[in-house]
């Protein structure tokens, strides 16, 4: 039984009450009047527990779901995490992520809904609209109220949810979000220090590598190069923030073993293998040493240093290899050799399926398409 049948089972048991005690002689008023005031007390108390029950209830299903909203490692991860709470929360209301980019619905054709989203996110706080609320809009037809969640200042992004269970209400809205809110603040800071943290450790390596390279002047700014186009590729492949990280790294470090190698450890192995074996044998540096090891390595399996083939390649590995050819052809090459975007571009596509993995070259197509990117 829910607040709303309990209130009115206990009205309709108060009147029941009331109307037998009415039957009676005038001077049993006082009966009467007992009745009235202990069925009323059943129905407020009563009232008053389902109230209560449903706000632990939600407070339950947020508790349940932060837990695993620590646990994710970036900030797209968390914000799938809070969407996913607010589904198990309310599954009756409907989400949209703003931008409203490839989203349609009664939301994202409403000119009120862009205002309200910058206004969240500027005062960092929830915004709840019943019909005619604080912010004085009428809302449009078939939302019959919403609220709009501010998911963070830095990616400008915020969740409009509506069609709120009625019953929820606004204050009890108002507590589980200002809860969702502080969680994602907490995750979010940590992501934000884990990113500066990263950036530092790029930093470091790529002004290490470039040292190196300085050996011979013509690789100088070649492995920052390939990593920039790495990551390019590896974001436009789905890959998760750690998997890109571990790409970035290796990009930076896959050619080390030709700047530390000496000469009669070149005659005896390649660069590649040389690489790896600088460095540690960590399981957390484990993709990272396994990249720079085969991204010599080609797709129909004729490369080194163990002729893999396919999937066999890690896909770091399939990713550097693109990226460390396409940088030789165009930056590497003495000037007059040196090949222009559309010329490499075509060299890289003709080796399909033999050299290089087919979908990591449509990957670097579609990115070296985009507007702003720089091929020089």
């Amino acid at each position: 039984m829910n607040l709303k049948s309990y209130t009115i089972a206990a009205l309709a048991g108060t009147a029941l009450l009331v109307a037998i005690a009415g039957t009676v002689q005038l001077p049993q008023l006082a009966t009467a009047l007992l009745f009235f005031l202990m069925g009323l007390a059943v129905t407020v108390s009563g009232a008053a527990y389902f109230k209560n029950l449903q706000t632990l209830n939600l407070q339950g299903r947020v508790i349940s779901g932060i837990a695993e909203l620590h646990l994710k490692p970036d900030g797209e991860e968390a914000l799938q995490q809070i969407e996913k709470i607010l589904n198990r929360m309310f599954p009756r209301a409907t989400l949209y992520r703003y931008p409203f980019s490839g989203q349609s619905g009664p939301i994202t054709e409403w000119e009120p809904a862009s205002r309200l989203a910058r206004q969240s996110l500027e005062e960092s706080r929830a915004l709840i609209i019943y019909g005619r609320g604080e912010e004085d809009i009428q809302l449009p037809a078939g939302i019959e109220n919403l609220a709009v969640v501010p998911l963070g200042s830095l990616n400008l992004q915020a969740l409009f949810m509506i069609n709120i269970p009625p019953q929820v209400g606004p204050r009890n809205l108002k507590t589980v979000l200002e809860a969702l809110l502080n969680h994602l603040g907490v995750v979010f800071g940590r992501v934000e220090l884990k990113q500066q943290e990263q950036q530092r450790c790029e930093t470091l390596l790529g002004a290490a590598v470039q040292a190196m390279e300085s050996h011979q002047p013509v690789f100088i700014g070649h492995a920052r190069r390939v990593a920039r186009i790495s990551r390019l590729i590896g974001q436009r492949l789905g890959m998760t923030t750690e998997e890109l990280q571990q790409l970035v790294y290796a990009a930076l470090l896959h050619d080390i073993g030709r700047w530390t190698a000496a000469p009669e450890d070149e005659a005896e192995m390649d660069h590649a293998s040389l690489g790896q074996q600088m460095i540690p044998a960590k399981e957390s540096l484990a993709a990272i040493k396994s990249a720079v090891c085969h991204h010599h390595e080609r797709y129909d399996g004729s490369g080194y240093p163990l002729g893999l083939k396919h999937t066999d390649i890690p896909l770091a590995a399939r990713v550097i290899a693109v990226a460390d050819i396409y940088d030789a052809l165009t930056r590497l090459a003495d000037e007059e050799e040196a090949y222009d975007h559309d010329q490499a571009l075509a060299i890289i596509k003709k080796a399909i399926g033999t050299q290089f993995d087919p979908l990591v070259v449509v990957a670097f197509e579609e990115v070296a398409a985009e507007p702003g990117q720089d091929h020089s």
